[in-house]
């Protein structure tokens, strides 16, 4: 079991009165979950098997999407129900294919056990790793198979570090089951504590997600008809620390390229996040509309799109694709959403530590921006972009070329093997 110094932090961290912000919405969404849980199970009354996929923000439910897809083929009758950290993901549109969606509940030993005592798992999956020590030492003292998929951890990982792994460890240990999705994943796995014949190098499955999943046009609709024709650049999950850079650089653009049209897709849509952008906007010289799926097509030149879920769809739309996170330490957000559409990608000059930015670098498919002096090369990069097509389609399909299919599939297969075994033991007794 999780140590008494990590039951009572975490105990007195759910008892911080905080509302605002995302950690406060956050740890108010889990304080009720286990409540929840247990009456939607009362409702729903989930067929076996149950797998409970856990991740902790949208990007991990994305890698899980298309292993969910197949487990739910798989298992027409049975149940899978999704978890959440972040209260993006728990408020998100849709529910990444499972029957259920809402806040994992808090990691301590009441609420653990009475979601356990409901929801009667099979399979418990942490997407990308996630784990939380409570709920996997109890799911384990059950005999309940627990499994990671997509399995990654960043070099510079505090998990790595000395205090961090002595504790990981024991958590690490009680893993049945880790798909990574490299070579050097593996490795800092197993020095977690995730045994070695646990561990299997799958990829990753987020490139399946990306590459299978199919776009939505009609809430884009009018978006498509004003971009039609004109040259466009999408920047997506833009966050505060990307926008002194790409808000010049657009001011820039903007005047250099009458034509051009610019959709920013903020990676909060709360309403002081979409104000700041469009105050920062007009402060460069830009005039810009918000729109969302209730709006019609827009006037300006540059547009923030202030509905969630449709930025994948909306890289369709893209020649250049900017994607933020990118100015701020271990922030880049998902550069294969727009590679998967041959899309030629542009981010910040924090990003050596993601391997899909690594790949996107060296297949010529990417362009990262300096910490010094940023502007002069998003202007350029975007200009010779957008002027020279030929050099702008071998970008993206190096970029393309990069997404690698099958770790899905290997996830799934694994996942399901466990399952059975689980339940031939449950027969057995």
């Amino acid at each position: 079991m999780p140590n008494l110094g990590y039951r009572v932090a975490t105990q007195v961290v759910h008892r911080i009165p905080l509302r605002a912000g995302k950690l406060g919405r956050s740890l108010d969404g889990r304080r009720g979950a286990a409540q929840r849980w247990t009456a939607w199970a009362a409702r729903a009354r989930p067929t076996h098997p149950v797998v409970w996929v856990h991740a902790a923000s949208v990007g991990e439910a994305h890698a899980a999407a298309p292993v969910i897809a197949r487990i739910r083929g798989a298992y027409r009758n049975g149940t899978v129900i999704l978890t959440a950290s972040s209260p993006a993901l728990a408020g998100w549109p849709d529910t990444f294919g499972t029957q259920a969606c809402d806040f994992v509940p808090v990691d301590a030993p009441a609420t653990v056990r009475q979601t356990l005592d409901a929801l009667k798992p099979d399979l418990l999956v942490f997407s990308r790793g996630d784990l939380w020590p409570e709920l996997v030492a109890q799911a384990h003292d059950r005999g309940i198979p627990i499994a990671v998929i997509g399995a990654v951890v960043r070099p510079t990982s505090r998990k790595l570090g000395w205090a961090s792994r002595r504790f990981f460890t024991a958590t690490g240990r009680r893993v049945d089951w880790l798909g990574a999705v490299s070579e050097a994943d593996a490795a800092r796995w197993q020095a977690l504590g995730i045994p070695a014949d646990a561990i299997i190098i799958t990829g990753d499955p987020r490139h399946d997600a990306v590459i299978e999943r199919t776009t939505r046009l009609h809430p884009i609709r009018s978006l498509a008809h004003w971009a039609e024709g004109h040259p466009v650049l999408v920047a997506g999950s833009v966050e505060q620390s990307d926008e002194p850079a790409l808000l010049a650089a657009l001011s820039r653009l903007c005047q250099l390229r009458n034509e051009t049209r610019v959709l920013i897709v903020p990676h909060g849509t709360e309403q002081a996040e979409l104000e700041r952008l469009y105050c920062g906007l007009l402060e460069a010289g830009i005039q810009a509309s918000v729109w969302t799926t209730d709006t019609t097509s827009p006037t300006t030149r540059c547009v923030i799109v202030g509905a969630l879920g449709l930025l994948f769809d909306l890289y369709v739309l893209a020649d250049i694709a900017y994607v933020g996170g990118g100015f701020r330490p271990r922030g880049l957000h998902g550069v294969i959403e727009p590679a998967a559409y041959g899309v030629p990608v542009v981010f910040g000059p924090h990003w050596s530590e993601f391997a899909d930015a690594r790949a996107l670098i060296a297949s010529g498919g990417a362009i990262a921006l300096p910490a010094r002096a940023p502007v002069p090369m998003l202007v350029d990069t975007c200009e010779r972009w957008f002027a020279q097509g030929f050099a702008r389609t071998e970008a993206g399909l190096a970029a393309r070329r990069v997404l690698q299919e099958g770790a899905a599939d290997r996830t799934a297969a694994a996942l399901l093997a466990l399952t059975a075994k689980a339940q031939e033991q449950l027969e057995h007794f």
